[in-house]
């Protein structure tokens, strides 16, 4: 995660292109405060897109904010929003908020996810409490339905609509979010 925070803080740049392409358009991008959420909503900030990052976690969500402004990009243009995927109520509170305050979404990117964790022994499938196996599956899988769901509606008006589901084998890694 170091070595990805060092890349965003030292060799982000765009065509002028691609900028004039993402510029004041509307993306949502759920686990924004850590890994690929993180890169992803820095990138799109110094594009200057319109951000709005989403997690469990406030203080990592924050900590992407401080990351815009440490690379000087438009820092107001990120707005940060309390929410848990798994849970259809906050995430329609979510989306309510982006309604109020974005004409619509051109894209949303999911990378919310929870990894097998520390205690994973290495063991078989099999032999994973089923109620890990359930949790893992309702951030994974039922929260990216709930916010695509949700999503949808703020993304049908536009001339654009993308949805991307994105993870790694680093929450395999064990590495901390």
């Amino acid at each position: 995660n170091n070595i990805l925070k060092k890349k965003l803080e030292t060799e982000l740049t765009f065509s002028k292109k691609t900028c004039d392409h993402l510029k004041g358009k509307s993306y949502w991008i759920v686990g924004g405060g850590t890994g690929y959420g993180q890169a992803i909503a820095v990138a799109l900030a110094a594009a200057n897109a319109k951000v709005y990052i989403s997690g469990r976690r406030q203080d990592k969500l924050l900590e992407t904010i401080d990351i815009i402004k440490k690379n000087k990009f438009n820092a107001n243009m990120c707005i940060p929003i309390v929410m848990d995927s798994t849970m259809e109520s906050s995430v329609q509170k979510a989306v309510k908020s982006i309604a109020e305050s974005s004409k619509g979404l051109f894209g949303m990117i999911y990378t919310a996810a929870l990894s097998q964790g520390k205690n994973f022994s290495g063991r078989p499938l099999h032999f994973e409490p089923l109620e890990t196996w359930e949790k893992r599956l309702k951030t994974n899988v039922t929260g990216a339905l709930i916010c695509t769901r949700q999503a949808s509606e703020l993304m049908i008006g536009c001339d654009s609509m993308r949805v991307i589901f994105l993870t790694s084998t680093a929450g395999w890694a064990f590495t901390k979010g």
